[in-house]
């Protein structure tokens, strides 16, 4: 209880109960906030074919990413081992040292991954590549870049 009530005043009515501004997809607009609760993804897929190289093989990716921007997509993911087609074949033979080629790759392939992502405007998941550890074995890596 307050300790000097003035009783004299009527209350003041409530306002209305506005309702928080939503976007076409349903969710509440948060003033602020990143995002408004959800990511629009672009998941590629393509058929396994030769990228003549490291350089074809950022060409293509980028030309993906920019089919993902034009559609609205904030986040792009590559499909798993895309990495693999810039390598000397299409089919990986430990044996042949073609892991260890493509391991040895794996600094160009993360920077070039950033370059296409930046000039995109897309963050992206460019999958799992072999990255040589410290300790000389291979680790299968993932790559966020924005």
């Amino acid at each position: 209880m307050s300790e000097d009530p003035d009783w004299s005043l009527a209350p003041t009515p409530a306002a209305p109960a506005i309702p928080p501004p939503r976007l076409d997809c349903g969710h509440l607009v948060v003033p602020g906030a990143l995002g408004h609760g959800h990511v629009r993804l672009a998941l590629a897929q393509w058929g396994v074919a030769p990228a003549g190289g490291l350089s074809g093989w950022f060409a293509r990716v980028e030309s993906g990413l920019a089919r993902a921007a034009a559609g609205g997509a904030q986040l792009a993911v590559l499909p798993e081992m895309a990495v693999m087609e810039a390598g000397p074949s299409l089919v990986l033979d430990p044996a042949a040292g073609e892991l260890p080629a493509i391991a040895a790759l794996s600094g160009r392939v993360m920077d070039g991954l950033r370059e296409v992502a930046q000039r995109s405007g897309l963050w992206l998941l460019g999958r799992s590549l072999p990255v040589r550890q410290a300790d000389g074995g291979l680790r299968n890596t993932a790559v966020l870049v924005a």
